[in-house]
């Protein structure tokens, strides 16, 4: 958040305390690094107070009072803006609308005023972008109030003009059939969507294998189980899993990845394998994923 000085009028204005002159009819721009002398300065809120200077903030033209507040490093409250001027929602008929280019869409006709436990009821809605006809729909189950909004966004938005929402599914990929493996990685999982990736754990007959995981085709990783059964602790090593979320279990030759954020992806996920050394059988995997609708 900026801090601006708008001088209302056509005379410089000096603000003497801290060395600084407002050039008549134009902007004074606080540089963070004086904001903690102009937070001291008596000047500048005398000048802010009779109205010869405006308080900016970057967007909107501040009150004489927040104007101040925003000097002062006092904590600015949350405003929104709305209608078709672009100005501060505060009013009984004012209106909150998201633009998509030329396409608006505005809730209207909210309940003027509210009590405890009265009910927010929605009487019409006009949204350009979607076909639904019932994009807010209000329903009651027993004693509880339930409010579901759908909303279609089409066209070029900027990721601060909108809230994005999904619906999920997690699931649970599993195959216990044996696949003989070869010295070249090979595809022993594969999806194709949007998603989170959880974990995964794949099993083999003996541990000469490797595997490789891809997410949107860029490797993640790709290690040899015998390289990771010498930090297991199991094994006299250190606590791989709890450092890097990857381990090979030993007694089940097992390579198990459960990293501590899930991976994001937007076009597909594999998990590949080989041989390093003689005949390996992968026996079988647990993949976990979101999937994104």
């Amino acid at each position: 958040m900026a801090k601006i000085l708008k001088n209302n009028t056509a005379n410089i204005v000096p603000i003497s305390d801290v060395g600084a002159v407002v050039p008549a009819s134009s902007n004074y721009t606080i540089q963070p690094y004086d904001y903690l002398l102009f937070t001291n300065s008596s000047d500048v809120i005398i000048q802010v107070s009779n109205g010869t200077l405006t308080v900016n903030d970057g967007s909107v033209d501040l009150s004489i009072t927040d104007g101040i507040d925003l000097i002062k490093g006092i904590f600015q409250k949350n405003r929104i803006i709305g209608n078709t001027d672009a100005t501060l929602i505060g009013n009984v008929t004012d209106r909150l609308k998201v633009i998509d280019n030329d396409v608006v869409s505005a809730i209207t006709d909210l309940a003027s005023t509210l009590n405890d436990n009265d009910d927010v009821k929605i009487k019409g809605i006009l949204d350009k972008t979607s076909s639904t006809s019932n994009a807010i729909t209000y329903t009651e189950e027993g004693d509880r109030r339930r409010l579901d909004v759908l909303a279609k966004i089409t066209g070029n938005i900027p990721v601060t003009a909108a809230v994005m929402c999904y619906s999920s599914k997690k699931t649970f990929d599993l195959d216990d059939t044996d696949v003989a493996l070869t010295g070249t990685l090979t595809d022993q999982y594969s999806y194709s969507g949007t998603g989170k990736l959880i974990g995964f754990m794949m099993g083999f007959d003996k541990k000469d294998s490797e595997v490789q995981l891809l997410v949107d085709s860029d490797e993640v990783f790709k290690l040899e189980a015998g390289y990771l059964d010498k930090f297991n602790p199991v094994s006299g090593g250190m606590n791989a899993p709890d450092m890097l979320g990857i381990y090979f279990e030993p007694n089940n030759k097992t390579i198990i990845y459960y990293p501590r954020y899930p991976i994001c992806f937007e076009t597909d996920v594999k998990i590949r394998a080989r041989t390093t050394s003689g005949n390996v059988t992968r026996i079988q995997y647990i993949v976990s994923i979101e999937k994104i609708s």
